[in-house]
């Protein structure tokens, strides 16, 4: 599948773009990149960012991608715990073979947090590059993301512009562009927001909860008086 991802992707990139390799593996997809720029003698150098939460395997991939930044992390939390201050910071192209089968056929919980996080990281029209399987619904994730990380919104609301590059029936490459009326500034400004939202959400059933728990007259605890010595 990476090589899928990588013969589509070498012919899309232009000039010295930053790039974030998400779940990176031993590095094959950076270091192919790499060969593919140097046998075409194309202008500019590639500028990695390795991720994976396999410590192992992102020394292999040390190796192979020779001045590379690495960093261990299951998913982007490493990354955005940084902060992302100016677009200089930001990459121009997240790419990802994303790890699907953690002991089970069917688990997207890193496919989700990468594309909630995405475009936090992403400058204005930045791109993301995906290949999985077929049955993987990629492209029903990427269309219902919303800026805010919030899910089912899809239509103007997305945050992504989703195009289908490749299929063969087995595997498919996916492109999402951020979308042009995003700038990362708003998309970390609507994350907050909702996450004030539903830190308030939960303040609030939390409260309603102890007064359904009052209404059924449950009473708290009261502390026992003692009672003195010959006084029982």
């Amino acid at each position: 599948m990476t090589q899928l991802l990588l013969s589509r992707l070498r012919l899309k990139l232009e000039g010295a773009p930053k790039i974030l390799d998400f779940g990176c593996g031993n590095g094959v997809l950076a270091a192919g990149l790499l060969a593919s720029r140097e046998g075409a003698g194309s202008a500019g150098q590639l500028d990695f960012t390795l991720l994976d939460s396999d410590a192992a395997a992102l020394d292999v991939a040390r190796r192979n991608v020779p001045g590379a930044r690495c960093v261990v992390g299951d998913g982007l939390e490493p990354l955005l715990a940084e902060g992302v201050a100016s677009d200089s910071q930001r990459f121009d192209v997240i790419v990802s073979n994303p790890p699907v089968h953690r002991g089970r056929p069917d688990d997207w919980r890193a496919l989700r947090g990468l594309l909630e996080g995405a475009g936090r990281l992403l400058r204005p029209r930045g791109q993301l590059w995906l290949v999985a399987q077929e049955h993987v619904p990629v492209g029903r994730l990427l269309a219902c993301v919303s800026a805010d990380g919030s899910w089912g919104v899809g239509g103007e609301a997305g945050l992504y512009h989703v195009t289908l590059e490749f299929s063969d029936g087995r595997f498919s490459v996916w492109l999402a562009e951020l979308a042009a009326h995003w700038r990362p500034t708003e998309i970390s400004t609507a994350c907050a927001t909702a996450a004030a939202a539903k830190g308030r959400g939960k303040k609030r059933r939390s409260s309603s909860a102890s007064v359904r728990r009052s209404a059924a007259g449950v009473k708290p605890l009261k502390k026992k008086r003692k009672v003195p010595p010959g006084q029982d």
